[in-house]
């Protein structure tokens, strides 16, 4: 019983850490406290995929804004790595299917966009680059790395 017990309380502690986690990323959409008005990449993941060498990626992007105005344009992803020893840079269009160039986004406070890449045999991620370029002229295009998870 006391085994029991205590499997049970190891899996209510780790769901109270992953719920605690989402609240802080929550917290950090809906009260952006210190963060200065304009677009932002707020995050990005990516998780390994059903099959080999595929994975989901989810980017969210927020915007802080005193007004409740629309913001829309595309993003670029990139992923760099190691191809045969060398390094590669792949687009979207190399690593989806059916191939897509950019993924577009609307929203007045936040967007979160998901999908599914496919890399090359033998291909080792190291980093992804994110571009946003947004339509407006008011706005600049941000570009950020992130390092590919282990």
């Amino acid at each position: 019983a006391y085994a029991d017990v205590k499997k049970e309380l190891n899996t209510l502690q780790e769901q109270l850490v992953k719920q605690r986690e989402e609240l802080a990323f929550d917290r950090g959409i809906v009260t952006p406290g210190e963060a200065k008005t304009g677009l932002h990449i707020q995050a990005f993941n990516v998780q390994s995929g059903a099959l080999p060498n595929y994975f989901q990626f989810r980017l969210v992007l927020t915007q802080v804004r005193q007004n409740e105005k629309w913001v829309h344009g595309v993003v670029r992803l990139s992923v760099l790595g190691i191809d045969k020893g060398k390094p590669r840079r792949l687009g979207l269009t190399d690593i989806t299917a059916p191939k897509t160039k950019e993924l577009a986004f609307r929203f007045r406070y936040f967007q979160n966009l998901q999908g599914q890449l496919q890399l090359p045999k033998g291909f080792i991620p190291q980093s992804v680059e994110v571009k946003v370029v947004p339509s407006g002229r008011h706005e600049s295009a941000l570009e950020r790395t992130f390092s590919w998870p282990t």
